[in-house]
């Protein structure tokens, strides 16, 4: 989400992972203040593709442990 603020605009992004009867993961993410939404737009990308990211290597890591799977 993009909105007016003094000076610039403010950005955060929401993502969402759905699953069989509802979401299996969800994150906010306060990106803070920019200069023009461009900018923000990119930023928000950027976040929310380095969080996908992110959870996809985490539930390819064997359950129970932190060490990722070799496998």
């Amino acid at each position: 989400m993009i909105v007016p603020a003094d000076g610039g605009v403010c950005a955060s992004v929401a993502v969402v992972g759905p699953e069989r009867g509802g979401l299996r993961s969800q994150r906010f993410i306060d990106l803070g203040q920019f200069q023009d939404a461009e900018s923000a737009f990119s930023a928000a990308i950027g976040a929310a593709e380095a969080w996908i990211d992110d959870e996809a290597r985490r539930t390819r890591r064997t359950p129970g442990t932190d060490f990722a799977s070799l496998f």
